[in-house]
């Protein structure tokens, strides 16, 4: 038997299917409300129509229409100005940017141990009832001519923390981190499951140990090619007062047995020489004992 939890994340899937559904068409049919959502901050309310952007240096426009949908509107208690449909809606955005972020919360108490970082420390700096730009984006890519393998949005980066992307088809493509390829890799959608990106913020918050993932939309491969892309994306973004610079950890201090070694670790991850000790002397434990109980 489902708990209620269950049941209610259940409810609220099945809700943002119609949500996705009926805002696609009826943004695009309201232009007047569409022109007015384009006027407002990209944190705000945003339509973007189909090749409203340029992609490429051959002058080739992006397929896919986009709306964003502030996290700080949708929780405002304030009457906010925005499209009827997405008013209708709020019974089932609500929910959704509550668990969107819960579970954004959850990845981010999960970094702090890998980075051990004091519990709490990425968390407090994405607080959901703090002002903050995070944004629920509504995407709809119609399908391409046959063989039209183009990106239908700009490869990028993501500006945020932490982006989750709920999607069913795939289409989604990625430069995996493995040497110098440079191929473009299909991500699969597993069900039951979203993808997650890290985003330009923890790149900045871990001084580069973390990086954000190279990206871009293409036509789904095989039969799915034929079939139009929804996806939904929670870009999850740091409060509006916190200051982007990077965190202030503990020194890193490593062995190597060779210079070609510690020359990679200073020239890949800045880690200074006079961290790094050779392992193949028999003092290096000693003189590494000494280093960590002078240091600064």
């Amino acid at each position: 038997m489902d708990t209620r939890a269950e049941a209610n994340k259940r409810c609220v899937a099945r809700g943002l299917e119609q949500f996705v559904l009926r805002a696609t068409e009826s943004l695009q049919a309201n232009r007047t409300e569409s022109t007015l959502a384009r006027a407002i901050s990209i944190a705000g309310f945003r339509y973007k129509g189909i090749g409203e952007t340029i992609i490429d240096k051959d002058g080739n426009r992006d397929q896919l229409k986009l709306y964003g949908l502030a996290k700080d509107h949708i929780f405002e208690t304030e009457d906010v100005s925005m499209p009827a449909v997405l008013k209708e809606s709020m019974s089932t955005l609500r929910p959704f940017n509550e668990l969107a972020h819960s579970g954004l919360t959850t990845i981010l108490d999960r970094l702090d141990g890998l980075l051990d970082l004091p519990a709490g420390t990425l968390a407090n700096k994405h607080r959901i009832m703090e002002p903050m730009e995070c944004q629920t984006r509504i995407l709809k890519y119609p399908p391409q001519p046959t063989g039209d393998h183009r990106a239908s949005i700009v490869p990028h980066t993501d500006f945020g923390s932490v982006t989750l992307l709920l999607d069913k088809l795939g289409g989604l493509q990625v430069i995996p981190p493995k040497g110098d390829s440079t191929a473009w890799e299909y991500v699969r959608p597993v069900p039951g499951f979203c993808i997650m990106n890290l985003g330009d913020a923890m790149v900045k918050f871990t001084r580069g140990l973390l990086r954000s993932n190279l990206h871009r939309v293409t036509n789904p491969p095989g039969a799915q090619a034929q079939c139009t892309r929804f996806s939904l994306a929670y870009i999850g973004r740091p409060e509006d007062s916190i200051i982007m610079k990077g965190f202030d950890g503990a020194s890193i201090f490593a062995t190597v047995g060779s210079e070609e070694k510690a020359k990679h670790l200073i020239d890949v991850y800045g880690i200074p020489r006079e961290n790094i000790f050779n392992s193949r002397e028999t003092s290096f434990y000693d003189d590494l004992m000494e280093k960590q109980q002078t240091r600064e």
